[in-house]
């Protein structure tokens, strides 16, 4: 338990916004575990709500563009030494947050309509654990910004703009391979 506990401490600490990406060694083998954890965490985030091969084939492609895009953007902002501790902290990060989203993901998932009982009034039971999730979604924002504003040497608001725009066009990406993601339009008069 010691070793898990230190293992996460410093991303734990980047989460806090105490500490940035340059707190953590550059070494192949942390950046490697961490995304294959991210990978493996976001996999069974998805999974809840996707098939398999969906949910798979979507965190390989979110973590890929992500690493992308962050890579792009320290190299061409001549910050090319950084990209391998920025891109450690993101992933650390993130998949720490996820972690912390799993419960109330599991929760929501429980309650859904059909798992419940007649008469139960599904709001009040639903709406804690999706506030926790929006502000856990919110967090993870504020954090990769944080962590693109200490990489790039600017703002917390210039990061977050900057992851913004980053996760908008890797959203968008996403959503035109996999069509079944975008939400449906309504389509029937509701009276």
């Amino acid at each position: 338990m010691e070793l898990f506990i230190r293992f996460w401490q410093p991303f734990l600490e980047i989460c806090l916004l105490k500490k940035g990406p340059q707190s953590l060694p550059a070494a192949s083998a942390l950046f490697t575990t961490i995304m294959l954890l991210h990978i493996l965490v976001s996999f069974l985030l998805s999974a809840f709500a996707l098939s398999i091969t969906i949910a798979l084939s979507i965190s390989l492609i979110e973590a890929g563009l992500l690493c992308f895009s962050i890579s792009a953007l320290l190299y061409f902002a001549d910050y090319k030494n950084r990209i391998q501790q920025t891109l450690t902290a993101l992933l650390g990060a993130g998949t720490l947050l996820e972690l912390f989203s799993l419960p109330a993901l599991i929760l929501v998932m429980l309650l859904t309509p059909e798992n419940i009982q007649p008469d139960t009034e599904i709001n009040a039971l639903v709406l804690l654990p999706l506030a926790f999730m929006l502000f856990i979604a919110i967090w993870t924002i504020v954090v990769y910004g944080y962590v693109v504003g200490q990489a790039l040497e600017v703002s917390l608001i210039m990061g977050i703009i900057m992851i913004f725009v980053i996760s908008a066009g890797v959203g968008t990406v996403v959503s035109s391979i996999f069509p079944v993601l975008q939400a449906p339009l309504i389509t029937e008069k509701p009276f």
